[in-house]
């Protein structure tokens, strides 16, 4: 179905995500949220509030729905299902991007390369790892054995378990995309088109220059197991 949605503003719209396949929630460059239901062919604006004092960054809705939002106000804030706000944290530092691992718990990255690990039950339990930069909204690949591989100017493999970088590669050129093929292999993206493979047992890279593209690889996005 296509569904035409009038925005009740004369603001563009900055950020877009959605809850379920009825439920459109956007940002504008004012600092409002409005949330949309879609019934049938129609959408009803159902809820309109401004959520921070300066531009929204991202929206995340959270496993349990609920929903962050991050704003160069240098904090986050936490709204329940009813979008009221239940937390509000201040970081006084530039937040570049906010993830949720599948054990639930965020990992947010702050400008100064800080890593902070909030327990999705308690926020007042952090953890925190040092010199862990991550710029994109989606330059993140959770990995298992409590991994992440965080990419971008360079590739870093993250143990959240033992709250260190296991292993920092670098590379000639900038990562913007990044595809996990399996557990052993993930493709890399390059700002100048290659396509780097990136082997997990051993951490090493093999360039793929017969894949190579003309300029930036921005995604990669695995079909099927060969494909």
């Amino acid at each position: 179905r296509l569904v035409k949605i009038k925005y009740n503003s004369d603001n563009n719209i900055l950020y877009l995500t959605h809850k379920d396949n009825n439920t459109i929630i956007a940002a504008d460059d004012d600092n409002n949220i409005q949330v949309w239901t879609i019934q049938d062919s129609k959408s009803i604006l159902i809820k309109e509030f401004k959520a921070h004092f300066n531009i929204i960054l991202k929206l995340l809705v959270l496993q349990n729905n609920y929903l962050i939002t991050c704003s160069i106000d240098q904090n986050f804030k936490v709204w329940d299902n009813e979008y009221k706000c239940i937390k509000e944290i201040q970081l006084n530092e530039v937040i570049n991007n906010i993830y949720q691992l599948g054990n639930g718990n965020l990992l947010v990255f702050l400008g100064n390369g800080l890593l902070k690990i909030y327990d999705i039950n308690d926020y007042d339990k952090v953890k925190e790892i040092n010199n862990v930069y991550c710029i994109g909204n989606d330059n993140i690949a959770e990995l298992k054995d409590n991994r992440i591989m965080v990419y971008g100017h360079s590739l870093l493999i993250v143990n959240l378990k033992s709250m260190q970088i296991e292993t920092t590669i670098l590379t000639r050129n900038h990562i913007f995309s990044l595809c996990v093929l399996n557990e052993r292999n993930i493709l890399l993206g390059l700002d100048k088109g290659d396509i780097m493979l990136f082997r997990t047992k051993n951490y090493k890279i093999k360039n793929l220059k017969l894949f190579a593209h003309g300029l930036v690889i921005t995604k990669i996005i695995k079909i099927t197991e060969k494909t």
